[in-house]
This record gives structure tokens, sequence and C-alpha cells, in this order.
């Protein structure tokens, strides 16, 4: 529950639009892939909070399109 409840109040405070822009403006976002900008950093917050700090490999197969290793690193 309270990842859902986070997730809602992450997702209307950094639209996927905004999260685009910024990622654009700050170099990390180079190329269209298969993991959105906002996705991404959701992701990478929630690994955070997560007691326990999920490997890359375990990450990179939690997207909506599942990803290499590589491309989390």
């Amino acid at each position: 529950m309270f990842k859902t409840q986070f997730v809602d109040q992450f997702t209307q405070i950094l639209t996927p639009e905004d999260c685009l822009q910024l990622a654009k403006r700050h170099g990390w976002y180079q190329r269209a892939g298969k993991i959105h900008p906002a996705e991404f950093l959701l992701g990478q917050v929630c690994g955070q909070l997560s007691a326990l700090h999920p490997a890359l490999s375990a990450q990179s197969q939690g997207y909506q399109n599942p990803v290499t290793r590589q491309a989390v690193d």
C-alpha cells in the first residue's frame, strides 16, 4: 500500500513528461530506449527505499520492457 501511495504522489509531482525533459536537459537521456526516464527514475528511487537493494540484474527484469543489466548500469 505504501508503495502504491508513493508512486501516486511521485507521478503527481513529477510527471513522465517532466522526467523526460529533465533527462534530456541533463544529458542522461541521449537516445530512445526501452526504459522511459520516468520509469527509470522511479525504479532507482524505489530501489533505494527497499531494504533489499536489488542487484542490477534483478532491477533490469523489473521494468515494463525487461532489459539487460548493462542497460540499467
